[in-house]
């Protein structure tokens, strides 16, 4: 018996270990995130403002990709949003827009996109 417990000790160690870090905030509301929906008749950047601030524009990517922008430089507390834009085409705010943020939320901010061109749509899946 003493045999048992003794070799259980590590993968009990094991397991709060990694349960420890499932329980912090690191997966907290880091991120804006697109998702460039198949069907789009555009490539996309995203920025993320906030009164005071804004991200720089990202790199473009394509249709049937995501891109993510850091929230890291938005004071806790204030609101912010993502915008879009269109390769060759309309800049937008994805809705909804103002959203508080808090970092001890448990998931990030993502947007889903589509539209053409001259008239790109950009809202939570919902």
């Amino acid at each position: 018996m003493k045999l048992r417990f003794a070799a259980g000790i590590p993968v009990l160690a094991g397991a709060i270990f990694a349960l420890s870090f499932a329980a912090t905030p690191a997966a907290a509301q880091d991120n804006a995130c697109v998702n460039l929906l198949v069907g789009a008749g555009y490539a996309a950047k995203i920025r993320v403002v906030w009164n005071g601030g804004s991200t720089d524009w990202t790199g473009s990517f394509p249709i049937g990709k995501s891109k993510c922008v850091s929230l890291a430089g938005v004071p806790t507390g204030a609101t912010f949003s993502t915008e879009l834009k269109a390769i060759l085409g309309k800049t937008i705010t994805c809705s909804p827009a103002d959203v508080v943020y808090n970092p001890s939320v448990p998931t990030n901010v993502v947007y889903n996109a589509w539209g053409t061109t001259l008239s790109p749509k950009c809202e939570q899946p919902g």
